[in-house]
């Protein structure tokens, strides 16, 4: 009799447990339906709407790029930095019609050589252009800076051995005129500035800067190495830059407002480049 009692419960027991198991499997099954019909309606509506959110995003986004325009000047190109970049080139980076020959390049590509690496255009905000070549400013005492009397213009006086009185072949510098330099530009960031321009003619440069409402030049750096680059610090306010090469016998220069490449830029609080 007792077994038959046990067989009664363990019957009872697996008819509970087969019940409860069929209904968690139920459960279970329409949750990843569920799931499934809920994935596969957000990878539609991504495949609908996420190309177009992607291309509004990058014609709203007027991030400044530098490029190379083809023209018939001397050089061939021009080099730009600013954000028109859409009037010449296509979303996916093509040149657009007219503008076969233009091309992307890299920062301060004066040359348009455009032997960097080609740059990847990614329409995003989170793209921070940086000039190179890196620079690292540390913070330095205030200096206030000597002002340097500009040269009047003078010829240069030949000097002859003593006893003569003709031509003795005594070496004379015979180009003594400053000249303008090529493509000038300046980086601004508080109180530095990077002046920058393309070495042509003579192997020095004089430069000069003011504030932008004086009517006189009152700083120089005379006869800096003809190599493109310097930068002058200890600035404030707007300043206005000029620019000229020389020859190196001519070192001491000529302020000639027909010969110096000037440049007005503004105080600002990160690298901005004027023009």
């Amino acid at each position: 009799m007792k077994d038959d009692v046990y067989t009664i419960r363990e019957a009872e027991l697996e008819a509970r447990y087969l019940n409860g198991f069929k209904k968690q499997h139920s459960f279970l099954v329409r949750v990843a339906v569920i799931l499934g019909v809920t994935i596969a309606g957000l990878l539609i509506l991504w495949r609908l709407f996420g190309d177009t959110v992607n291309v509004d995003a990058a014609k709203e986004d007027k991030v400044k790029l530098a490029y190379c325009h083809a023209d018939s000047g001397k050089k061939g190109f021009t080099y730009h930095f600013n954000s028109a970049w859409d009037q010449h080139f296509l979303n996916n980076g093509s040149p657009k019609a007219g503008h076969e020959g233009d091309f992307f390049t890299y920062e301060g590509d004066n040359e348009c050589s455009g032997e960097e690496p080609e740059i990847t255009l990614t329409p995003t905000p989170d793209v921070t252009l940086t000039p190179a070549p890196e620079i690292t400013l540390t913070p330095t005492p205030e200096i206030t800076p000597e002002v340097t009397p500009i040269p009047e213009n003078t010829p240069v006086r030949e000097s002859k051995p003593e006893g003569c009185t003709h031509d003795c072949g005594v070496p004379a510098c015979t180009d003594t005129v400053p000249k303008e330099v090529a493509n000038p530009h300046i980086y601004r960031n508080g109180e530095c500035a990077l002046v920058k321009w393309y070495p042509t003619e003579g192997d020095k440069v004089n430069i000069y800067w003011k504030d932008n409402s004086s009517n006189e030049w009152q700083h120089s750096l005379i006869g800096s190495p003809n190599d493109g680059y310097e930068e002058i610090c200890a600035l404030s306010g707007d300043v206005t830059f000029g620019v000229q090469s020389v020859n190196g016998c001519a070192a001491d220069g000529v302020v000639n407002a027909s010969t110096i490449s000037s440049i007005v830029d503004g105080n600002t609080s990160s690298w901005v480049l004027f023009r």
